[in-house]
C-alpha cells in the first residue's frame, strides 16, 4: 500500500510513503491537501486533510480502551494478603459486598452494573477495521508486536487481536480466520498490505 500525499487530486502519486503514520505527518506538515491510498496502481480511498485529522488511530483506540478499563472500580488480588489489604482500603468488612469477576479480579457489588456495562458495550474496533488505512496500521502494529516473521502461529496471534477466532491447522488458515472475523475485501487486502510492508521493513533490517 502506498500513501500519496497531494496538494490536489491532480498531483502525481510520487510524494508519499508506505508508512501511513509518516504520510499523516507529511500531510499535517503540509497543512492542506489529501492522502490518496494507492493499491496496485489504483486509488482505493482519498483521505482529506480535515477528515484525516479527525480519524482515530489504532494506538489511540488502544489507549482509549485501556484508559476506560483502568477507570473501572475493579481491584486485583492474587493472595489473601492482597485481598485483605484491598478490602481494608475500601472500608469493607462484609464479604457479601464483594463480587469476583475474573481470576484475581473483584469489585464491590454496588459497582457491578458499571463493570457489566463496560463488558456489554459494543467494541468500536469492528467498525474501525472497515477503514483500510486504519486496518493496515492496526495489523502492522500487531505483526510487529507478535514478531510475525518468526512466529509459526503469527496469523492466528495477529488475527486474535481483532476478535475471537478458533485456531486451525486445516490449510488455508488465514482465509478461515478472515471468515471468522467477518472481514470484507478491503480489510483482507489491508492485511496483505500490512504483511508486505512488514516483510519489506524486516528485509531492510538484515
Amino acid at each position: 500500500m502506498w500513501y500519496a500525499v497531494q496538494m490536489t487530486k491532480e498531483d502525481p502519486w510520487d510524494n508519499g510513503s508506505h508508512d501511513l503514520s509518516e504520510a499523516k505527518a507529511m500531510l499535517k506538515a503540509q497543512g492542506c491537501g489529501l492522502i490518496a491510498v494507492i493499491d496496485n496502481d489504483f486509488c482505493i480511498e482519498e483521505i482529506p486533510y480535515e477528515e484525516e485529522e479527525k480519524k482515530m488511530t489504532y494506538t489511540e483506540y488502544k489507549k482509549a480502551r485501556q484508559d476506560e478499563f483502568n477507570a473501572l472500580p475493579i481491584f486485583w488480588a492474587f493472595s489473601n494478603a492482597q485481598f485483605d489489604k484491598a478490602l481494608e482500603e475500601r472500608g469493607v468488612t462484609d464479604l457479601k459486598q464483594v463480587v469476583r469477576i475474573s481470576t484475581g479480579g473483584f469489585c464491590l457489588k454496588k459497582d457491578l452494573p458499571e463493570v457489566k456495562a463496560f463488558i456489554e458495550k459494543p467494541d468500536p474496533l469492528k467498525e474501525l477495521m472497515k477503514d483500510p488505512a486504519f486496518a493496515e496500521e492496526a495489523i502492522y502494529y500487531e505483526m510487529m508486536n507478535h514478531e510475525y516473521g518468526i512466529n509459526w502461529e503469527g496469523d492466528y496471534d495477529v488475527c486474535s487481536c481483532f476478535g475471537h477466532i478458533e485456531y486451525t491447522e486445516e490449510g488455508n488458515e488465514l482465509q478461515q480466520y478472515f471468515d471468522q472475523l467477518g472481514w470484507g475485501s478491503d480489510t483482507r487486502r489491508a492485511y496483505l498490505a500490512a504483511r508486505s510492508r512488514y516483510n519489506r521493513d524486516c528485509g531492510e533490517l538484515f
